[in-house]
């Protein structure tokens, strides 16, 4: 479900379906598109206790929300015992006992996908669109799609959010790092029609050297909301 008055904080409209070759062509060419208060860097890290509310809400109670397809992409490298987006009931990819995981539209026993991908600190290229998970363009399951019972739930990256006790980013002395993160939506059975949610891509802000995600479909910077800070592929990205 796409939260207009949580994503347009900037007062934009939502980014036409058009758009979403525009999200594909940033995959490749993403430094030649950031507004100019901005320079790109290849990841942000956070050591545990960094974390982004990406302003999507997933309500895993709205059974109408069955008839909407997400696409879920984003390239990150992870540690044990690490999230690296979601809510706790829905959406979240972790490391857990040496491999990752996945949760998809709910927290019911069985929609919970354990991977042959280990954790560690190759990148690699994640995608849940049709219920289906893949790691590197190789399919690694498929979830069952069913609704659980709660309100809208934040969806973070590097961490996930926990409705009993609010932000939780497991510390067990890792990193995870996020190259990117994108979500878009489409009616079930109607590919074509795409409206982008989040297209997020690491940066700093050039006027304070303040590192964070830009997304492209609101325009906002969003930085950290969590303690400490993000390092990144540089020390220096002014």
């Amino acid at each position: 479900m796409l939260r207009h008055d949580i994503l347009m904080r900037t007062g934009r409209k939502a980014a036409p379906s058009d758009t979403f070759t525009e999200m594909a062509a940033r995959r490749f060419f993403p430094e030649n598109v950031l507004p100019k208060e901005y320079s790109r860097v290849k990841y942000l890290e956070s050591s545990g206790t960094q974390y982004i509310d990406t302003g999507w809400r997933y309500d895993i109670g709205d059974t109408s929300q069955k008839q909407t397809n997400y696409n879920i992409q984003c390239k990150c490298s992870c540690s044990e015992n690490y999230s690296v987006f979601g809510s706790r009931d829905c959406f979240n990819l972790r490391g857990n006992n040496g491999a990752m995981w996945f949760r998809g539209y709910t927290y019911y026993s069985g929609y919970s996908l354990q991977t042959d991908v280990p954790t560690g600190n190759t990148p690699v290229e994640w995608q849940y669109n049709n219920e289906i998970l893949y790691a590197d363009g190789v399919q690694k399951g498929e979830l069952s799609r069913s609704s659980g019972s709660g309100g809208d739930e934040p969806i973070y990256i590097f961490g996930r959010y926990n409705p009993y006790t609010g932000p939780y980013c497991e510390n067990m002395g890792g990193t995870v790092r996020i190259y990117n993160f994108s979500v878009s939506e489409n009616p079930a059975g109607s590919p074509d029609r795409v409206t982008p949610i989040v297209d997020l891509w690491p940066c700093v802000r050039k006027s304070d050297g303040k590192p964070g995600m830009y997304d492209f479909v609101s325009g906002n910077f969003l930085v950290n909301i969590g303690t400490g800070e993000f390092s990144t592929d540089r020390s220096s990205a002014k």
